[in-house]
């Protein structure tokens, strides 16, 4: 006589072979046969589901459940918690945490990390972001210790809201913790506290590096090399410049699209045409940097110098967007140069 062990390895065959409904019908054959079925047996046809994008049929099928003995354990959750996080379904994920409450089952670090990881994604505004960190804090006190990966997420998530306070309590945290840091968690961090304008909290970071035995690389130089020239210091970001390079770290197309790029903004026309001549000899001139540049300088009211990048991105066979050919015909309008244009 079958027995749920023998159910539960003929129901991974037919979901390993596509065959979601003979998976379901053999499941109903149990439930008449009053062959008790498991979590277990329930979490392979729900994980099927979930990976090919059923998750309204998982959710039936969960619900399906209330209807058996078979009660949902962790596993079950997490599994149509993260499906849902995936697809940006979060206040049903969130509906599925209550549920698990109200079924006194307990939430794990993977629910949390997977709740906070959706809430925090690219694109998710302040409200979610607040939420995610109100999770972050209760996992803690619950005594979870979080990964460097979700550590990162969290403060990424924190600055891109300008929740700065927050943010630099969760690094401090993450220190205090003794987390491991690695260059891929030191280049995330600097990235983002370069980009909301944090430069001291960035060098702080970059200046720890050594100590923790990871070395800077051009990921590394560039978040703050391009922070520094988004900040106007373009000294300081002249210093770093040179320092990669004696270090030998070579610079590469956005580096030199950074620099270039504050040199023109600042004024110093002979620094920025320098590093345009190396980039040239390097070979690190693409279609990206031709326009950053072209842009930049036809907004200074340089237009003759516009049109002559202009020309030299087309005699490389990149080929110029609509719109930086409007920059281009706009600058020369205004100059009066109306051969070029």
């Amino acid at each position: 006589q079958a027995n749920a062990f023998t159910y539960s390895t003929i129901v991974r065959g037919y979901c390993e072979d596509g065959e979601t409904r003979q998976a379901l019908a053999l499941l109903e054959h149990m439930k008449n046969a009053e062959v008790p079925a498991n979590a277990k047996l329930y979490n392979i046809i729900l994980t099927h589901l979930c990976k090919h994008g059923k998750e309204k049929e998982a959710l039936d099928l969960l619900h399906s459940m209330a209807t058996t003995s078979c009660a949902p354990d962790i596993y079950t959750y997490n599994i149509l918690i993260n499906a849902l996080c995936k697809v940006g379904r979060l206040e049903d994920a969130q509906g599925l945490v209550e549920m698990m409450q109200a079924r006194d089952c307990p939430t794990d670090i993977v629910t949390y990390n997977t709740l906070i990881h959706g809430l925090c994604r690219k694109g998710n505004g302040r409200f979610r972001v607040e939420r995610a960190f109100r999770l972050f804090e209760e996992m803690v006190d619950k005594g979870h210790t979080p990964t460097s990966v979700t550590y990162t997420v969290v403060i990424d998530a924190l600055l891109r809201v300008k929740m700065d306070e927050q943010a630099q309590k969760v690094l401090d945290l993450m220190h205090e913790n003794g987390c491991a840091f690695d260059l891929v968690t030191y280049n995330m961090l600097i990235n983002r506290f370069a980009k909301a304008g944090m430069m001291d909290k960035a060098m702080d970071l970059f200046v720890e590096m050594p100590t923790r035995g990871c070395i800077p690389d051009v990921v590394t130089y560039n978040s703050v090399v391009d922070g520094f020239c988004k900040a106007g210091k373009v000294e300081e970001a002249n210093k770093l410049f040179a320092e990669m390079k004696a270090r030998g770290i070579f610079p590469n197309g956005r580096t030199y699209t950074s620099i270039t790029d504050a040199c023109l903004k600042a004024g110093r026309m002979q620094d920025a045409h320098a590093y345009l001549v190396e980039m040239r000899k390097e070979g690190l001139v693409d279609a990206i940097s031709y326009v950053a540049l072209i842009s930049t300088i036809c907004k200074l009211g340089k237009g003759k110098l516009g049109f002559q990048l202009l020309r030299e991105m087309l005699e490389k066979g990149f080929k110029p967007n609509l719109v930086t050919f409007n920059v281009v015909f706009e600058a020369l309008s205004k100059e009066s140069n109306t051969d070029d244009a």
